[in-house]
């Protein structure tokens, strides 16, 4: 399998004469290279304009986990240095939140004597199953029903039956089972512990969990806002359940580091000379210097790390998924044909080969489910590191992640493929 490689030549001798420079002269330059690089940084995240016109992020609220810095085994990616944070949207992302209507389930190609025996096999009691169907009304666009069930029998549920009936509702897009909140459940870490919020309300949001796969979930958006006295009481809400888990990660260059091997890694797709400049003044500073990582991503990603998708109108979620953040990793500026699935599919036939395994920046992680369809996408950045966007919701952040977790995130009743695809070229 031919693998272009983009890493560009050695400087010659004569170019390391002419770079050799005092140690205090070394670490003013790395100074100001990382200076510019910020203010680049937080203009590509910022400016409506040039090569990040769509999907303006909005800033993330960053916390420090308990967890320290650990160190990753070392590869071509050079040493990384990786502290788990948390991050949560910003706090008027709370007023989307509560705008938000999850009251309607959609069934797509099924009658009414079909939904009536999923309800059964889903264990709705019988009032709860007439009730629902008294609810529904036929839906052309589905083929199906439309149901808009009263907020005393969502709220009624049991957890068994809420577990199974939304498996199914996750099926279809249009239903805010398809991408809800999600949480690793641990009995020492409550989702809702120190948001913060009344019991009143932390009792109510613990009987609308269910479970899928291995995580907790919550979806019934609906339901709970009613119950919400105060815009401060929403907020608090909105942060505990869109928190999630991340990484920070950091690049450590060191006087005796491989830089030719590092600029060839992070410098791929033709960017050895973007980024090689800061890589080799980073090397001169004595004791060495460890660099944030989303500052050597090509500028797509760069501009979104840590980041939120800024709000456009009305609804949650929006046409920035998944999808279209990893077939977008290498361009600028990106390119909305990849909002289309159609368009994804096509790309990645004619525009991408498929390799064993993820092992250089910028390949593509694309997860199946059981028939074989494609349910997430994200991009390898180093070790078993992934730039990945959780869902079209505003609540989902672009941020890194170990992918052995990503797996778990999208893990439902059985277990999720992992098929690698590399840009043709890079």
């Amino acid at each position: 399998m031919l693998v272009t490689d983009a890493t560009g030549a050695p400087p010659d001798s004569q170019r390391r004469d002419f770079m050799r420079i005092s140690r205090t002269r070394a670490i003013l330059l790395a100074i100001l290279l990382i200076a510019s690089w910020v203010l680049v940084y937080d203009w590509a995240r910022t400016s409506r304009h040039g090569a990040v016109p769509a999907g303006i992020p909005r800033q993330a609220a960053l916390g420090a986990s308990p967890a320290t810095s650990q160190a990753a085994p070392k590869g071509p990616w050079g040493e990384l240095e990786i502290t788990p944070i948390t991050i949560e949207p910003p706090a008027d992302f709370a007023t989307r939140f509560s705008q938000a209507d999850t009251s309607t389930w959609y069934f797509r190609d099924c009658t009414f004597e079909k939904l009536s025996e999923l309800l059964k096999t889903c264990g709705l009691t019988d009032e709860q199953r007439a009730d629902v169907i008294r609810s529904a009304t036929v839906d052309s666009s589905i083929n199906g029903l439309a149901a808009k069930p009263e907020r005393s029998l969502v709220i009624s549920l049991s957890r068994d039956a809420r577990t199974l009936l939304y498996q199914v509702l996750a099926a279809d897009a249009k239903n805010g089972q398809a991408e809800p909140f999600r949480h690793r459940p641990d009995p020492a870490d409550d989702w809702f512990a120190d948001s913060g919020l009344s019991e009143a309300t932390v009792t109510l949001a613990h009987k609308l969990l269910y479970r899928r796969g291995t995580m907790e979930a919550f979806a019934d958006v609906s339901a709970i806002v009613p119950a919400l006295a105060t815009e401060d009481e929403r907020g608090k809400l909105f942060c505990a359940l869109a928190r999630q888990s991340a990484l920070m990660v950091k690049l450590r260059i060191r006087p005796d580091s491989d830089v030719h091997g590092l600029i060839a890694y992070w410098g791929r797709g033709g960017r050895e000379k973007e980024i090689g400049p800061l890589i080799e003044s980073l090397s001169k500073v004595p004791g060495g210097f460890s660099l944030s990582v989303s500052q050597l991503l090509p500028r797509f990603a760069r501009a979104r790390a840590f980041t939120y998708p800024d709000p456009v109108d009305t609804t949650v979620n929006g046409a920035y998924d998944c999808h279209w953040t990893s077939l977008n990793f290498w361009n600028k500026p990106p390119d909305d044909r990849f909002t289309n699935p159609d368009a994804v599919a096509q790309e990645l036939r004619t525009a991408y080969h498929i390799v064993d395994k993820p092992s250089q920046l910028g390949d593509v992680v694309f997860l199946l489910n059981e028939k074989g369809q494609g349910i997430h996408s994200a991009t390898f950045v180093a070790e078993d590191i992934v730039f990945t966007k959780n869902g079209s919701n505003i609540s989902a952040p672009w941020l890194l992640m170990k992918l052995p977790e990503l797996v778990a995130y999208y893990e439902t009743v059985g277990a999720v493929k992992v098929i690698i695809f590399r840009k043709n070229g890079i």
